[in-house]
């Protein structure tokens, strides 16, 4: 039989700890207080400390918080707050004490300057009127920041509750940014650039040359590629090439490699190929991996004992790095193809040559699609 305890209680947990855990009244007012502190400002401070407070100061708690005041162990010293120097009555946000350094953690708070260092005298701090009992410091909202190296035009927000001051921990985290440390990227040359971000540094850096087009496509400029962390590559599937004869070439002589020229194309992605000027080669504009593949159907002209049709693809006129052969029918007409996959570097080009072997004569190409010549990157 289970037996209702109305003493009983639960610890309270640490903020942002997400276990299943029971979250106790006081948890659950801490964090619904933390939501609405942001649309609930509390007054400025002048400076908010970016460090432990100088000058080896002490704490007196005074009654439960009210009077409470943080005195300089040193005299005739000025107070300076993340590079600000206060001015009498001047409100300071002080958030950085800590139990392994400084005052404790609970020392930190609101406060405002009750008396100036001079001759004498310390500096002292005391606990501002609005935020020296729990109630008041578990209800302030963020805490805007006017002046300050780090901290000037940020916001901050107390993260913990407060039951005994002097005793409990007081801590803070921040809930806005300064504006001005938002860097935008330079002034592009053009309204759709985008710029280049710099994850070292966190600043945007210049314009990157990669432009976002009328129709919402990212467009990379010539060469570059899409690239994932590490080892992993998005291919680059918009390099590619589809060429053919629209013409067909005539009266070519057999026994020996020919190269052939394709007028016309199916598509050309990247520039790849000229239907004009030196319409035999098909160009690598980026570097890596190519599938290449030639296809060709020379017909019968004037040949005499035909063996063999020999089809093959040339590198930069010098290399040859794949081979296709093709049998005669009893026509005299043959076709064959080839393909590899190859690296190629920037500005490579492959053509399509074929060797008709026969004891004399020439013969043409058919043209349209057999007649074929493409190349695909793959990536690197």
């Amino acid at each position: 039989m289970a037996v209702r305890n109305p003493e009983a209680t639960v610890p309270t947990q640490a903020a942002g700890n997400n276990s299943l855990f029971i979250a106790n009244t006081a948890f659950v007012t801490t964090a619904v207080s933390n939501a609405i502190s942001g649309v609930n400002p509390a007054v400025a401070v002048k400076a908010a400390t970016a460090a432990i407070l100088p000058n080896s100061p002490t704490y007196n708690n005074g009654v439960g918080g009210v009077g409470a005041t943080v005195t300089a162990g040193v005299t005739n010293t000025t107070l300076v707050v993340d590079g600000y120097t206060p001015v009498l009555l001047d409100r300071i946000l002080v958030k950085n004490e800590a139990n392994g350094g400084g005052l404790g953690a609970e020392k930190n708070g609101v406060y405002y300057v009750s008396q100036l260092a001079a001759l004498g005298l310390a500096w002292v701090l005391t606990r501002a009127l609005d935020y020296n009992q729990p109630s008041d410091m578990n209800d302030t909202g963020a805490i805007p920041v006017i002046n300050g190296t780090a901290n000037i035009d940020t916001s901050w927000v107390q993260t913990s509750e407060v039951i005994t001051v002097g005793t409990d921990a007081v801590t803070f985290t921040q809930f806005s940014l300064n504006p001005t440390t938002i860097v935008v990227g330079p002034g592009s040359s053009t309204d759709n650039a985008i710029a280049r971000y710099d994850s070292t540094t966190g600043k945007i850096i210049q314009n990157s040359g990669v432009t976002v087009d009328d129709s919402d496509n990212i467009v990379l400029p010539s060469g570059a590629k899409l690239q994932m962390a590490s080892q992993n590559r998005v291919r680059y599937l918009n390099s590619m090439v589809n060429a053919y004869q629209a013409t067909a070439q005539t009266g070519l002589a057999v026994n020996g490699f020919r190269t052939f020229n394709f007028d016309a194309e199916h598509f050309d992605t990247d520039g790849l190929h000229d239907n004009s000027t030196q319409n035999s080669r098909l160009t690598a504009a980026l570097a890596g991996k190519y599938l290449i593949t030639g296809t060709m159907a020379p017909v019968n002209n004037s040949l005499v004992t035909p063996t063999a049709f020999y089809l093959a693809i040339h590198l930069n006129n010098t290399t040859y790095i794949a081979f296709g052969i093709g049998a005669i029918d009893r026509n005299k007409n043959s076709a064959a193809c080839v393909t590899v996959i190859y690296t190629l570097a920037v500005n490579d080009y492959v053509e399509l040559q074929g060797n008709l072997q026969a004891a004399s004569g020439t013969y043409n190409t058919s043209a349209a699609d057999y007649s074929s010549f493409s190349m695909a990157y793959l990536g690197e």
